[in-house]
């Protein structure tokens, strides 16, 4: 039986929504500030937090499209395509004809990609183990489990390829 048969009655009424008790608004408020945090936190050390999101993508999924990039990342395709072009130039990712399809040209990071975003990941890491300190290992849990079931369950309400969500399930960047 699905998960979300055991859900009894509605949640929210008319009357008494706010935006302080929706979902979506907290979800949205609490990812504007982490991604926040997470630019200042890569504000000195050689890339965005945007282009270290590309980079780890790339390092767990790699070869990808920019359009499948894009819509995991839940960017423009053609801003990232910007992303994608700094990220070249330095150095750090390479496109490469497809050996599938060869009209399709396929991401990759390089091995300075590889070691930029391995180096870069103990600062993720640190940070995020820093701001849910206040949570014990049980909560972190259960709050992963409820906010990956969250998009699961959105992917209902819209085709998978624009949720980011692949068949072996939701890859975290960050």
């Amino acid at each position: 039986m699905p998960w979300h048969t055991f859900v009894v009655g509605k949640y929210y009424d008319c009357k008494t929504f706010t935006a302080q008790t929706s979902v979506g608004y907290l979800v949205k408020r609490c990812a504007t500030q982490m991604i926040d945090l997470a630019e200042r936190t890569f504000a000195a050390h050689g890339v965005n937090f945007t282009q270290w999101l590309v980079l780890m993508r790339l390092r767990t999924e790699a070869p990808m499209s920019v359009g499948e990039l894009a819509r995991g990342l839940g960017h423009d395709q053609g801003a990232l395509t910007r992303v994608i072009d700094a990220l070249d130039q330095a150095g750090l990712v390479e496109r490469r004809r497809s050996r599938t399809d060869r009209r399709a040209i396929e991401l990759r990071l390089t091995g300075a990609g590889r070691r930029s975003v391995e180096a870069q990941l103990p600062l993720v890491v640190d940070k995020l183990n820093e701001l849910l300190d206040v949570f014990s290992n049980r909560e972190l849990d259960t709050l992963i489990a409820l906010l990956q079931r969250l998009l699961q369950r959105l992917g209902e309400f819209d085709p998978p390829a624009r949720t980011g969500l692949r068949t072996a399930g939701v890859a975290a960047a960050g």
